[in-house]
């Protein structure tokens, strides 16, 4: 995890930290709820500086001790590909990376799982190292509804795993709409509510 205040644009379009004001109140309120594993909602216009507001959030609660995650729900095009990005940030977060495998493949057994190391060249042509995670099998609408329940349950067996706190942050969650209306709303919702060490 980054802290924001040494890389101020690690998380979407997040505004340098000289030009974060005026939200003291509520980062404190978010973090104080987040360390509760309380489920935190944030509803505003575009622009109003969520994505700045969760990438402090977040920040916080790494030095903490939590261990944090951010999804943008608008960078995939499919529902299963959404499933893919979740769990990959998920193993990501995952810093003994030979039990992260392990792991999701105890986690999930709806389907066949594909998770090995992604190295890629970003524009500039420096290299990172990444995480890639596919459910190639995953094909018809059943299979991904029964992959969504496992998936979204990750983050309560990483919690446990590795007895830790864990927060999600789903940015850009309205987008979830365009993967087959309210049942994946219905799904998260419904795995999150039993998850006690996830924020």
């Amino acid at each position: 995890m980054f802290d924001v205040t040494e890389n101020p644009f690690v998380y979407g379009e997040v505004i340098p930290a000289s030009a974060f004001v005026d939200r003291i109140d509520e980062l404190e309120r978010i973090v104080r709820d987040l360390s509760a594993a309380q489920k935190v909602f944030l509803i505003s216009p575009r622009r109003y500086g969520k994505s700045s507001l969760i990438a402090r959030a977040l920040a916080a609660m790494s030095r903490k001790g939590a261990l944090t995650v951010e999804v943008t729900v608008s960078s995939f095009s499919s529902y299963c590909a959404f499933l893919e990005g979740y769990a990959r940030a998920l193993v990501a977060a995952e810093t003994r990376w030979n039990r992260a495998p392990v792991w999701l493949r105890e986690a999930i057994s709806s389907t066949r799982i594909d998770v090995s190391a992604d190295a890629r060249l970003d524009p500039t042509g420096h290299g990172s190292a990444g995480v890639r995670v596919a459910f190639p099998n995953a094909r018809t609408e059943r299979d991904i509804s029964r992959l969504a329940q496992e998936v979204f349950a990750v983050p309560a067996r990483l919690a446990a795993a590795r007895r830790r706190k864990v927060v999600v942050a789903v940015d850009e969650f309205q987008a979830i709409g365009g993967f087959g209306g309210g049942c994946v709303e219905h799904a998260m919702r419904a795995a999150v509510q039993h998850q006690p060490d996830v924020g």
